[in-house]
Formats: structure tokens, C-alpha cells, sequence
């Protein structure tokens, strides 16, 4: 259990309304009514948190493995048992990796409701990262108590290079789009001019590699096979 802002508020402004009694007589009963009202509500809001076991349950949702250099979504489902609106702060142990200070979110759920907060993470290595606990902070309408509770379980995700990077271009090849982003076919000189062998000639091979001379010693039709040719470095290397 938490005491909240507001509570510190307000017994601040009591003992001002205690202090300011030493000079207004009249507003000794005030503050003395106002701190047993304080006290009254602060057992009401306690009462309304903790009537139940288990009140709010979740999961979190993410990929089994995150991609490299990505962006990759972190979704975290909550769903409420109060029977009232209540206000839920929700802070997810990502792992230390990310140095994350600002995965902190404030949603407010609705009477037997559920709420959903998203947020991503980048890595920017491989290897395995642990996520941690789900700390949930849970207030109703008076705001003076908080009950926390840790949800979910610590869970490890292995990080692979970029295989979103690698699935979206291969969406971009099938539809003929890698020309937009800048991609294209250049040809290759001197592509399949070297010889390697003679073959016989099977269906789907060209026509215009059959070797006729070959074919006709054969009495079957033989085909050339060439290979790239490839540039090589030479190094020269002079004693002198």
C-alpha cells in the first residue's frame, strides 16, 4: 500500500488549518473534523482496494524473438474486477539494455474493463534480453491509496539480425516495388562467356548454346555450358 499526493496534500493543509488555530480559535473544530474525515476516507479507500484477492489480472504481448535495429512492440493487456472506475499506473521492467526510464503509463479502466498501453523497443546487438515483472498501481476515485501488484512473469527474448528488414524487401521483390526505394537490375558485362563444359541438351535449355558439331559426333543434342567471368587482382611483385 502507497499513500498517494493527494493524501500528503491534505494533511499539509491540516496542520496549516492546526498552526493557523493558535491565533483563529474557531478554527481548532475545523481542522479537527477535517483530520477525522481524512482518517475516515483513507479506511474507505483501503476497504474498496483490497476487498478483493486478485482484482486485475494481464499479459504482455511481443514477438517470441525481436529484430535487430527494429522497432518492436511491447503490448500490455489489463483487465479490471473492481466493480468502479479506478486510475492504474503500469510500469514494465523492459530490460536494463535499453536504459528505458520513461516506460510509465496512466490509463484509467472502466468498471469490469480492460485497458491496453504499447510501447517499442530497439536493441541494438544480439543476445538474449530479460524482461522483468509488470508493476501495476491501482487508485479509485479518491486518490488517497494505492495498492501495487506485480503481474506478468520474467521473461527472456533472444534478438536475431534484422529479419523485418529482410521480410519487407522480400514483399517489395514479389510485388516488383524495389525500384521505389531505389533498387534495381543492373547488367552484368560479360555474364556466361566462359567455357566450362558440354552437356547434353535437356528441355528448357537455349537454343542458341547447342553445339551443332558436337551434337552431330553424338547423334544427340549437345549444348555449351558457360560460367560468369569474374575479375581478378593480380599482384606484381618485383625483387629488386
Amino acid at each position: 500500500m502507497y499513500l498517494t499526493r493527494r493524501f500528503y496534500i491534505s494533511v499539509v493543509a491540516i496542520v496549516i488549518a492546526l498552526i493557523a488555530a493558535h491565533f483563529v480559535p474557531q478554527l481548532l473544530a475545523v481542522a479537527h473534523a477535517a483530520l477525522a474525515l481524512l482518517f475516515a476516507i483513507v479506511l474507505v479507500d483501503i476497504g474498496l482496494l483490497y476487498h478483493k484477492r486478485r482484482p486485475v489480472s494481464g499479459e504482455r504481448l511481443m514477438a517470441d524473438r525481436f529484430s535487430n535495429g527494429d522497432d518492436n512492440d511491447v503490448t500490455i493487456n489489463l483487465q479490471s474486477e473492481y466493480p468502479f472506475k479506478t486510475r492504474v499506473e503500469v510500469i514494465d521492467e523492459a530490460p536494463h539494455v535499453f536504459q528505458r526510464r520513461d516506460i510509465v503509463f496512466i490509463l484509467t479502466i472502466d468498471a469490469h474493463s480492460g485497458g491496453m498501453v504499447r510501447y517499442t523497443l530497439r536493441p541494438t546487438r544480439r543476445g538474449s534480453y530479460g524482461f522483468g515483472l509488470t508493476r501495476v498501481f491501482v487508485a479509485t476515485a479518491l486518490g488517497l491509496v494505492q495498492r501495487r501488484m506485480s503481474l506478468m512473469q520474467p521473461v527472456d527474448v533472444k534478438v536475431y539480425p534484422s529479419y523485418l528488414m529482410l521480410n519487407k524487401y522480400e514483399l517489395m521483390a514479389m510485388s516488383n516495388n524495389l525500384t521505389d526505394v531505389g533498387i534495381k537490375r543492373i547488367r552484368r558485362v560479360g555474364n556466361h562467356t566462359e567455357f566450362e563444359q558440354i552437356k547434353e541438351y535437356v528441355q528448357g535449355d537455349e537454343y542458341r548454346s547447342i553445339n551443332w558439331k558436337a551434337s552431330a559426333r553424338r547423334a544427340s543434342l549437345m549444348v555449351n555450358i558457360y560460367q560468369d567471368e569474374r575479375s581478378q587482382q593480380v599482384f606484381n611483385v618485383i625483387d629488386t
